[in-house]
């Protein structure tokens, strides 16, 4: 496939930026729509356009003025954000690629409101979706009837439309792996592991998923789905242990019932594991990872060392409660 010029909307923090730069060493030629907000260090030919990702008459704007063949979606929260897409670029795509992620299994729902799953393991792309929007304090989305949205308008042939479901994203920025960071930083010997650590949440590096969104754009058929994420996976003891290592950081680590200790880390859950099958993207796209997750999370580890991330959304409010989590780690450490 030749150059395209590729509108990423959304795409400043995480995998945004690798994204981007990916592009650029494929030979396309990208531009991003975003809020302005975080001003990510991308080459300076990368036009930018700010505003809300919404607002359809900026979308007509950036159409006009950079004139995409392709567009990647970082941020389709609702069907309506497709149907903008639509109506503003439908016809003058030749590429839709739309970056959703697992939440939308039936199976994450099930993990999120502490019910027993019983979806098989891995997740493959065909498992069953959940049964409402996600909701949150202060409102909702509704990522499954955006993508609904998207491969509908596919079938009537009105949006060349890809799917890419994200794993729980790591890299530079503000990302779960800030949980044991912190507590590194400040000087924490012990830790609580629920259920002694023995889940696995499936995660990804940015630049890994970067790579997964470049393949899927160039090389996916329209209607497809893909999940996305690292090859290998850790359990959360193990997580524990790496990032350690990594720091030169010796703790305690305890393990305690789940329910006992409910803001434990960020890729804890109620019962068993999120593991998403990747058969579909190796066997049909050929990804691989770029980066091994162990390199991955080095430099991951090292940037949170270096750099404070501000308010990471996965970590719950009393993730770092400390005397709570010592009064609970008191009363099951053996």
């Amino acid at each position: 496939m030749g150059l395209m010029r590729v509108l990423v909307i959304g795409g400043t923090r995480l995998s945004g930026p690798d994204i981007v730069r990916e592009l650029l060493e494929r030979d396309h030629l990208p531009a991003v729509l975003h809020r302005g907000e975080h001003e990510p260090k991308l080459p300076g030919r990368v036009q930018h356009f700010h505003g809300d990702a919404a607002d359809a008459e900026l979308l007509r704007y950036a159409r006009r003025e950079f004139q995409p063949t392709a567009l990647i979606h970082m941020w389709a929260m609702h069907p309506s954000d497709i149907e903008t897409t639509v109506d503003v670029f439908g016809e003058a795509l030749e590429r839709f690629v739309m970056i959703n992620s697992g939440d939308v299994y039936a199976a994450f729902e099930a993990f999120e409101s502490r019910r027993p799953t019983y979806q098989p393991s891995p997740i493959a792309e065909d498992a069953p979706l959940r049964s409402c929007p996600y909701k949150y304090e202060g409102g909702s989305y509704d990522k499954v009837g955006a993508e609904r949205a998207a491969l509908q308008a596919w079938d009537g042939r009105k949006l060349p439309s890809v799917i890419v479901r994200y794993p729980g994203v790591y890299g530079f920025g503000p990302v779960r792996e800030w949980y044991w960071v912190k507590r590194i930083r400040d000087g924490r010997r012990r830790i609580a592991l629920p259920n002694g650590g023995l889940n696995i949440f499936h995660r990804g590096f940015a630049a890994n998923l970067a790579h997964a969104v470049c393949l899927a754009l160039e090389r996916a058929e329209p209607g497809s789905v893909y999940n996305a994420g690292d090859e290998s996976q850790f359990n959360v003891r193990q997580l524990t242990e790496m990032i350690a290592d990594i720091a030169g950081h010796e703790w305690e680590e305890v393990s305690v019932p789940g329910e006992s200790w409910p803001w434990g880390t960020p890729y804890s859950l109620y019962q068993g594991h999120l593991l998403y099958d990747l058969t579909r993207i190796k066997e049909e796209l050929g990804y691989r990872d770029i980066v091994s997750p162990q390199e991955a999370l080095r430099v991951t580890v090292e940037y949170l060392s270096c750099n404070k991330p501000g308010f990471v959304s996965q970590i719950f409010p009393k993730g770092f409660d400390y005397a709570a989590e010592d009064a609970v780690m008191d009363r099951f450490r053996v």
